[in-house]
């Protein structure tokens, strides 16, 4: 049993795309550089990551594939989803095998697979543009924090660097320890620690919340309870709008 390892990144995984044709490798697993698990009778090998090889595999896979089909295997790829290198190297090896475009081949498990994938993580990007929170600082700087199922910060940074191109704003991920900071010129990775943070529903304590934020939230969450009425209070109804995972982080579902 062959277990390939990579640096975890697109690039790393293209990588191993065009070395597993090159040397006909078909392994059992993909992982990253710290995969310890001790197995038996299997051997790791180790693929650098070679921009080169990298590129040569992604524009050939533009040739076989629309734009929707290759941007899928982007997304999924830094989704973080269990097993989605294999998904995707066995896709992409019957991509190269095919001689016709092979995305609409729903009797294949895996073309199906990537579909239903693609489509959920889809579904994920629209509702982090949807139903992000912010919260302003004392400092100016609107602060949000979500837990998506897939790892889709790195997919929403333009729409709101489009949206709110004239504000300070931070969009972390509680789940996955990182988010963007948007300083009104340019998108920078970070990563905090403070205890200013709920990490549970990531409110900001108020001591550095700005007093204009402090009123809004109080006004919101009257709004919000003078419109409710109990009787008719259906809160299945609510969770086909927006899942309950999400609740958390809303102003007027907090205490």
């Amino acid at each position: 049993m062959i277990i390939l390892l990579y640096d975890k990144t697109f690039d790393g995984f293209l990588s191993i795309i065009f070395d597993g044709i090159k040397n006909k490798i078909t392994p059992e697993r993909i992982e990253d550089l710290d995969f310890k698990e001790p197995l038996l009778w299997t051997e790791k090998l180790i693929i650098e990551t070679n921009p080169d090889k990298a590129n040569r595999v992604w524009q050939a896979l533009k040739k076989r594939l629309t734009e929707r089909g290759y941007n899928a295997i982007y997304r999924i790829h830094l989704s973080g989803m269990p097993d989605a290198e294999m998904i995707l190297f066995r896709f992409i090896l019957k991509v190269f095998a095919s001689p016709v475009n092979i995305e609409e081949n729903y009797t294949d498990p895996d073309v199906l697979r990537i579909k239903k994938l693609a489509r959920q993580i889809g579904q994920e990007t629209e509702r982090m543009n949807q139903f992000i929170r912010f919260q302003k600082t004392a400092d100016g700087i609107y602060y949000a924090s979500v837990d998506p199922q897939f790892n889709v910060i790195p997919l929403i940074v333009k729409h709101f660097e489009t949206r709110y191109a004239d504000q300070q704003w931070i969009i972390y991920d509680s789940k996955r320890n990182y988010g963007f900071y948007y300083n009104c010129d340019k998108t920078v990775l970070i990563n905090l620690t403070s205890d200013k943070i709920n990490p549970l529903n990531g409110k900001i304590n108020s001591e550095i919340l700005s007093q204009e934020e402090l009123h809004f939230q109080q006004l919101w969450k009257q709004y919000f309870k003078s419109t409710c009425i109990e009787e008719r209070r259906n809160e299945r109804l609510q969770m086909q709008h927006m899942p309950k995972r999400y609740w958390k982080y809303l102003t007027e579902k907090q205490e």
